[in-house]
């Protein structure tokens, strides 16, 4: 077989089974109520095989008809289920049989989906916590309508967090390889999913620790009541060198007075006292070494990887440090030349009915909003109304359209383009040009 082919017939079958394990409560349901017990356990393990056998299929050949593919998986889940049921049950009904051959097909065409849709959209995560609810909703069920199942109370709940911790391990590695795709083969990439699967396993570990730590304790109790039993086995044996002597008359034995049994002695119970308490701090001690060297190593990795992403800003500030980003300053000479101007003519006393005038205003700037202002009111003298929307330009173009400007217009043009210049450039005009506009305008 060709080694690719053979890699991948394991990991459909791991998959079968890992889909098998979260939906157990389901199909051991199935299995108690129509099979035999001797009969549960091979069935399960065919309905894995069907999963593995439908993959298999697809994978040497492609069924790309959905009606051929449910009756190949029809064929693969009857057939697993009438060869476990002849092996191993005795008496066969119709109903069993009809009830896991449908799982079987069930399966077989789950395996087939693996292949042609990939597992992560045949078995998405979804999926997998719907399967964990079924685990948490059977506990409740089994006490008081599902009884069978009772027998089964310890292995339902080792599979249950089992399967918590798959689904925390599945759905985290899913995550993972969604965001990282496109980096997926760098060294940072590489150390940040080695970090997280570790910080997963702990945080696994621990849940399984609390989950199961009843069951930890029991088993830790009896294995040192054993140990005590047979500490005290050995002490009470009977000695070699004492002779037993055999009543000389037939008569029976005196029955002896039944008495009640005492209770153990209080170095007995002290003893086991001390025991627990030694192995719960065993037990605290062994756990907190491995927090420790975990913790020791997890350490290591975060200062690599800080270490390394501080040599990296390092060499990046390094190459930048050659070049010099020219910084072009937004205020220009002339608006802060104003700007000061007009914050010393603000400053400067006058009357409230004063007006201001030209020899008050100290920059070209301001003497050029002046003439422009001037020539609107002398516009208005004559009749026209100033339309707030229109621009300078605009409203000089109407001014002489209409007739009732105060100026030639040439001598408005010039007037227009130097405050076009103040308003829109920041621009101061000379003072030549301002001497000239001035006089166009006749303002003496």
């Amino acid at each position: 077989m060709n080694p690719v082919m053979r890699t991948g017939s394991l990991a459909s079958l791991f998959k079968g089974f890992v889909e098998l394990l979260f939906f157990l409560p389901l199909v051991l349901t199935a299995a108690v109520y129509t099979l035999s017990d001797e009969t549960v356990w091979p069935w399960i393990a065919s309905v894995g095989l069907c999963y593995w056998a439908g993959s298999a299929i697809v994978t040497a050949r492609t069924i790309k008809r959905r009606v051929f593919r449910l009756l190949l998986a029809a064929c693969i889940g009857t057939l697993l289920t009438m060869l476990s049921l002849v092996l191993f049950e005795n008496k066969l009904s119709p109903l069993p049989i009809v009830i896991c051959s449908f799982i079987g097909t069930v399966y077989a065409y789950r395996g087939m989906a693996s292949i042609m849709r990939g597992w992560l959209i045949s078995f998405s995560n979804s999926q997998l916590l719907i399967a964990v609810c079924v685990y948490v909703a059977v506990q409740p069920l089994k006490l008081f309508l599902l009884k069978e199942l009772s027998a089964y109370n310890g292995l339902l709940i080792g599979c249950g967090i089992v399967s918590v911790i798959l689904f925390f391990f599945i759905a985290n590695e899913r995550h993972l390889g969604a965001e990282t795709a496109d980096t997926g083969r760098s060294k940072t990439t590489l150390a940040f999913k080695r970090q997280n699967r570790l910080w997963i396993a702990i945080l696994l570990v621990l849940i399984a620790v609390l989950a199961m730590f009843r069951q930890i304790q029991h088993a830790v109790e009896r294995f040192f009541r054993q140990i005590i039993d047979t500490i005290m086995a050995w002490m009470n044996r009977p000695r070699e060198n004492e002779i037993q002597t055999e009543p000389t008359s037939e008569a029976p034995p005196p029955v002896l007075p039944q008495t009640e049994s005492k209770p153990p002695a209080d170095w007995v119970v002290i003893l086991e006292q001390i025991l627990k308490i030694a192995a719960t701090i065993l037990v605290i001690a062994v756990v907190c070494v491995l927090l420790y060297f975990l913790g020791k190593k997890l350490f290591r990795l975060v200062q690599s990887f800080i270490s390394k992403i501080m040599e990296r800003s390092a060499e990046r500030q390094s190459d930048d440090a050659d070049y010099t980003d020219e910084v072009e300053s937004l205020m220009s000479y002339t608006k802060l030349k104003d700007q000061l101007n007009g914050s010393l003519q603000r400053l400067r006393p006058r009357g409230k009915d004063r007006e201001l005038g030209w020899n008050d205003m100290l920059s070209n700037a301001e003497r050029i909003r002046y003439l422009y202002s001037r020539l609107l009111h002398g516009g208005m003298r004559l009749g026209y109304s100033v339309v707030p929307s229109l621009t300078p330009r605009e409203t000089a173009a109407d001014m002489t359209k209409k007739k009732q400007n105060v100026i030639a217009s040439e001598q408005m043009t010039s007037l227009i383009e130097a405050y076009e210049a103040v308003r829109y450039g920041d621009k101061s005009p000379s003072d030549d040009t301002v001497a000239d506009l001035k006089r166009k305008l006749d303002l003496q």
